[in-house]
């Protein structure tokens, strides 16, 4: 696997070129965050996959409001083609084979850092925008110890145009507080209650 590294000009350069092109792409960002404070303890980032910009998104939120040093969970083919972006926090797995269990245990260590943020799409893979409720890919839970969880935090990104020629994004955010016998159902059902409460929210925004 791809493991990341966080060279300081590219870390700076994607946190500049994330801040331009959401400028220059969106009309506005909306952050929702009213029920998400960051804490001590390292987020992991749960959120939908609907295009491109998903990571991006990610990124502008945690400038904005986590802070934290940031990584993405990749495809090893889509990481192999764009190799620099490990330097900036992108890290790999290959489903369906031996390396799968590597990226989930890298993924654990790294939860085990405050200092860190890592963003997780458990769909494992681009989807309409309009694909509810969201289905999770099997595994990806693995990436959990029971003995030191990080802060949950549930992610929606939707894009409205109204009557404007550049979207508005909308990025939701909530704290996610897995009770002791919470599984990987129980996560993939509560975050399709909050997709389903921010499709209602953009609809009157």
């Amino acid at each position: 696997m791809i493991r990341a590294s966080h060279h300081p000009f590219w870390t700076s350069f994607m946190r500049f070129f994330t801040l331009v092109k959401m400028r220059l792409h969106f009309r506005d960002v909306m952050i929702d965050a009213s029920d998400a404070v960051p804490g001590q303890q390292a987020v992991l980032l749960i959120g939908n996959h609907y295009s491109w910009w998903d990571g991006f998104a990610a990124n502008y939120l945690n400038i904005k409001h986590f802070n934290k040093k940031f990584h993405v969970m990749m495809l090893e083919e889509e990481l192999r083609q764009r190799r620099f972006l490990s330097k900036a926090g992108a890290y790999s797995i290959q489903p369906f084979s031996r390396q799968v269990l590597e990226s989930l245990h890298y993924t654990n260590e790294l939860l085990k850092d405050n200092n860190n943020l890592v963003l997780l799409f458990p769909q494992g893979l681009i989807q309409s925008v309009y694909q509810h409720p969201l289905r999770f890919a099997s595994g990806w839970y693995k990436a959990l110890d029971s003995q030191t969880l990080p802060s949950i935090f549930f992610m929606v990104t939707l894009p409205e145009y109204g009557s404007y020629a550049k979207p508005t994004l909308y990025i939701y955010v909530k704290q996610y507080y897995p009770s002791e016998n919470s599984g990987p159902a129980d996560v993939e059902k509560e975050y399709n209650l909050f997709l389903a409460q921010c499709i209602s929210k953009s609809r009157l925004a």
